[in-house]
């Protein structure tokens, strides 16, 4: 296998990670706000971080452009 391929989440994984109700909390189980700018800290709770990141700034995940593109890769192996 190709080391240099980059590799993409599925579809299934990015629908469920990105419709899942985040609720980020602390060391003593108080709900976390989310800045819109953004918290170094946030890098410490992983993707959970990052996408709680990302909806504060209210970024979408356009699901239907990566399924298209998942397709149009499919068609031109």
């Amino acid at each position: 296998m190709n080391d240099n391929i980059k590799r993409k989440p599925s579809v299934e994984l990015l629908k469920k990670v990105y419709s899942d109700e985040l609720v980020m909390k602390n060391n003593a189980g108080q709900k976390i706000s989310v800045p819109k700018d953004g918290s170094l800290g946030l890098l410490a709770f992983g993707y959970r971080g990052l996408i709680a990141w990302r909806k504060a700034k209210g970024v979408r995940f356009n699901i239907n452009q990566y399924e298209k593109e998942e397709e149009d890769g499919k068609e031109k192996k």
